[in-house]
Order: C-alpha cells, then sequence, then structure tokens
C-alpha cells in the first residue's frame, strides 16, 4: 500500500524546508566572518600590542592581555621555523604552523587543569593568518600558541589590536549557522529518503482478478 496523500505532503515539506534551513544556516556561517580588509575605522586601533614568541617543540605559550566591554579585537599571527630548527623542505608545510585559542581568566584556568572550557576563538594549524572577534565583557584575556604535536621549534609574530569596528556576526551567528545547518540536513535527509510506492503492473493486476475469479464457486 502507498504513502497517504498527508504524509507524502509531510516528507515534501521536511525536504524543502530542511534545504532552506541548511542554507540560512551557511548564511549565518558566512556573516560569521569577516574580511580584515575591510574594516574601515577612522579612530584607529585603541590598544596594540606586538610580541615575537618562541615556542619549544611539543610546548606551549601563553600571552595576556586586558580588553573592555564591547570592543573588537584584531589578531594576526605568523608562524614560521625558529632559526636552526629546520624548514619545510626537510619537515613539510604542515609541521610549520601553531594552533591559537583565545580564552578569559576562567577558562583559562580550567584549560590548565585539562578540564572542559570553551574559547573565544580557535584556530588550528596556523601559518599566517587574521581575524577579528568580539570582546563582550571587560578583563584579562589569554592567547595560547600550542605547539603540541610539533617536533620543531617556531617563531611566532603576534599582534594583538583593539579597534571600534564591530564584528559582523561572531561566535553566536557560528552557533547559530551551525545548528541550523545541521537541523536542516537532517530534515532533508529524513524527507529525501520517502518510502517507495509499490508499483504493480497492470497485467499482473489483471491475473489477479482473473485467478480469484476463476477460484470462485460455481453453481
Amino acid at each position: 500500500m502507498g504513502i497517504s496523500p498527508a504524509r507524502c505532503a509531510l516528507r515534501t515539506f521536511l525536504f524543502y524546508g530542511g534545504i532552506a534551513l541548511a542554507l540560512i544556516g551557511m548564511t549565518f556561517l558566512a556573516m560569521s566572518y569577516r574580511d580584515i580588509g575591510d574594516i574601515n575605522d577612522d579612530t584607529g586601533p585603541l590598544s596594540y600590542y606586538t610580541y615575537n614568541v618562541f615556542v619549544e617543540a611539543y610546548k606551549y605559550r601563553s600571552l595576556n592581555f586586558t580588553a573592555r566591554a564591547n570592543i573588537s579585537i584584531i589578531l594576526t599571527i605568523n608562524a614560521q621555523f625558529a632559526p636552526g630548527a629546520g624548514g619545510p623542505e626537510i619537515y613539510g608545510r604542515e609541521e610549520g604552523c601553531i594552533d591559537a585559542l583565545v580564552m578569559d581568566q576562567d577558562n583559562y584556568g580550567k584549560w590548565l587543569r585539562n578540564e572542559s572550557m570553551s574559547t573565544l576563538f580557535t584556530i588550528g594549524g596556523a601559518h599566517s593568518y587574521s581575524n577579528i572577534f568580539q570582546m563582550y565583557r571587560a578583563g584579562t584575556y589569554y592567547l595560547v600558541l600550542s605547539n603540541a604535536g610539533k617536533c620543531t621549534e617556531k617563531l611566532v609574530a603576534v599582534e594583538i589590536k583593539e579597534t571600534n569596528a564591530q564584528v559582523l556576526g561572531g561566535q553566536q551567528y557560528q552557533v547559530a549557522g551551525l545548528s541550523s545547518l545541521s537541523v536542516g540536513a537532517v530534515l532533508a535527509i529524513y524527507g529525501f529518503t520517502n518510502e517507495k510506492v509499490p508499483a504493480v503492473k497492470i497485467g499482473e493486476k489483471a491475473n489477479e482478478v482473473d485467478e480469484s475469479q476463476g477460484n470462485g464457486n460455481t453453481s
């Protein structure tokens, strides 16, 4: 027996609704990132920090900085092999990267204790990277440069700038985008996997009718 019209309409609605929700999620994700070149802040950076950080093999280094509430941070990282540590021709390009995490003081303490924590910003495998993210609360923040799993020393140039330029989207848009994309994908897949209506050929149906009539009682 085939699918009822109501159920078929529901599956169709879920399929196209899931696609629409997934597209909305991708839009949110696209809006959560901003090209640094698009920033035009006439007031200039409010605070500006520069560091040259040496990170040993398999180790990490952390930097702390203060930020005011509702301010944006432009983080620029340039990682390269430390002098005498070799180079990409020996170890490969993937060895020359660094992982970066930005977190507040409470979560930094949890990270040190290897507890569950959250970050304001995380980037894995950075060579040369810039991004802008929003600080919603004033306080002390930590940038962790992790060389875990890497067998060579790194020299990392870091720039941290405060700016009045507002982030388009930010972390909230990333969460909303990933959630919408995930739910939309599930709904679309569920709606796409409709049950097939059994196809009955006319000849086979006619034979069934003849057989049922032939098996009837005759007087």
